[in-house]
């Protein structure tokens, strides 16, 4: 199957065994019924090259997925803000389970330089899609996208967007953990809030004189 973007993927055309599959793995991790799970399923049975290397291509044709400058800075944001071992993940083909490692639970996927700057709603949401699929393969509870802003340097990580779905924000503020109306479509804040959110929630390291709840 050869298409450009999960919503243009059939549930017809869906492989039933991978319907039994990818299902119960999404309802466990409290993704809405049926139209999130199906694009998680679809991009799944998306290609390889397009799912992991296309929205990462700069316009001048330089591959820029995380480079080591932005990788450093939002590290060093999250080691200020609860996550003190966080590290860079080297990236492969068989092991994409986010870009950020050393923080148990939750699942970074970030995207810098041009692209990331001036993305369009298309590809945060097929930017988003992918960090929901790598957070079901991590068995993470939380996946959160990292997008460089326009007009913002590494130096300004603390400012980049946080982005995440509307039921993932529901669980982190939910006394429960659980998302009550299930809405899927984005939610944008700073970095550092995300982090705040996190922590709230039970993820990373409470700050100095930090009492959560």
């Amino acid at each position: 199957m050869s298409v450009e973007h999960p919503d243009q993927v059939r549930p017809e055309d869906i492989p039933k065994d991978l319907i039994a599959k990818v299902y119960p793995v999404a309802l466990a991790h409290g993704i809405p019924w049926h139209d999130e799970a199906l694009r998680i399923i679809a991009a799944a049975v998306l290609t390889e090259a397009h799912a992991r290397i296309a929205p990462t291509i700069e316009p001048n044709g330089e591959t820029k997925d995380l480079d080591l400058d932005a990788a450093a800075a939002i590290v060093q944001v999250l080691h200020n803000h609860g996550f003190p071992n966080a590290e860079h993940r080297a990236r492969t083909a068989a092991q994409a389970k986010g870009d950020i490692t050393g923080c148990p639970g939750v699942v970074w996927k970030v995207r810098s330089g041009g692209t990331a700057r001036s993305a369009s709603d298309a590809q945060i949401e097929a930017w988003l899609t992918e960090t929901i699929t790598e957070k079901l393969d991590a068995g993470a509870g939380a996946g959160i996208l990292v997008v460089q802003r326009a007009g913002a340097d590494p130096a300004d990580a603390p400012c980049w967007w946080a982005i995440m779905r509307a039921y993932q924000l529901e669980c982190l503020i939910s006394p429960n953990g659980l998302w009550t109306v299930g809405h899927k479509f984005p939610i944008r804040m700073l970095l550092t809030d995300a982090c705040t959110l996190l922590r709230r929630a039970g993820y990373g390291s409470p700050l100095p004189d930090e009492v959560v709840a």
